[in-house]
């Protein structure tokens, strides 16, 4: 524990945060892939780490780091340590002193999403009381479900009167108010996008969008209300993994043509509507993970302690 937050600490990202106006695709973010996806066994730390500061009470500013796919038994770990800031971005609470868990979805891309694996009910089931959530047992009782779905760039076509494009810098705070999970700027620079756009109003705010996390994992989908029951949010994953899973590939695979056969997405529990997105898109999920906030305040305490 100690070392792991001396990296944080000492590792070049407790600090201020930077902005930039270049490609951030083109470099090396502190705010980048500090992990593989993880198979979400074990207890080892596989987070996404992402540095902020907020006002201070008092003291001077708030550091903190954003740590996301905490494995539960890791989770509990830390929050044991006293280190999980009480102004946690999602005010959810999963009733254990810990923040909402997180499903964990995967998705095969063999020609087509869920060719030959587990539907994801599980996520049902625990929301119907039917599933024990402790720490360890995850979500591993996923039935059969929807398999062999043949998709094609149809699906992708949008609803007349929409059209297509991406995430602007403007509509960053917009993207920051819909989630509970809220990312800098700096980190939506660097991140892949897909955007709905009302036809003849492109200039205006998108009514719907999603990221490509710096982990390749679906991030941030969303639709605005009165715009959902269309089938948007299913395009908007379709779409941004097929224009874009191809990049993070090429990125670490030199000189290989290597066709991704894995994508992934983190969904909090109480999220239906997201969760059947996932299922329509033939993914499941075995496991649960977790989203928080770390005081690295309360981080630097415990390392000199």
């Amino acid at each position: 524990m100690k070392g792991f937050v001396r990296y944080v600490r000492d590792g070049g990202m407790y600090g201020s945060v930077q902005t930039g106006t270049g490609n951030p695709r083109a470099r090396t973010s502190d705010s980048g892939p500090v992990g593989g996806s993880g198979s979400g066994t074990g207890s080892g730390i596989n987070p996404r780490i992402e540095m902020g500061t907020g006002a201070g009470n008092g003291k001077g500013k708030k550091h903190h780091a954003l740590l996301g796919a905490v494995h539960e038994s890791t989770a509990q770990i830390l929050h044991s340590f006293g280190i999980l800031d009480p102004e946690f971005v999602d005010g959810r609470k999963g009733g254990d002193g810990l923040p909402e868990r997180y499903s964990k979805w995967i998705f095969d891309l063999r020609g087509s999403f869920g060719e030959g694996v587990m539907g994801g009910e599980g996520v049902e089931r625990l929301l119907n009381g039917g599933v024990g959530t402790g720490a360890g047992m995850g979500l591993r009782q996923g039935a059969q479900g929807a398999r062999g779905k043949k998709f094609s760039i149809e699906d992708t076509l949008l609803p007349d009167g929409l059209v297509w494009g991406e995430v602007r810098e403007r509509d960053y705070a917009l993207v920051r108010s819909r989630t509970g999970i809220p990312r800098q700027d700096r980190t939506l620079r660097m991140l892949p996008s897909v955007a709905i756009y009302i036809a003849g109003q492109e200039k205006g705010a998108p009514v719907a969008w999603t990221f490509l996390g710096v982990d390749s994992s679906l991030t941030t989908l969303h639709v605005e209300e009165e715009y959902r029951g269309r089938g948007l949010a299913k395009r908007l994953a379709l779409k941004v993994l097929r224009e874009h899973l191809g990049w993070y590939v090429r990125q670490y695979m030199e000189g290989e043509e290597v066709e991704e056969r894995w994508a992934h997405a983190d969904v909090a529990i109480s999220n239906a509507p997201s969760n059947g997105v996932c299922k329509s898109l033939g993914g499941y999920t075995e496991w649960a993970d977790y989203w928080f906030r770390a005081d690295l305040n309360a981080l630097q305490d415990k390392a000199d302690n």
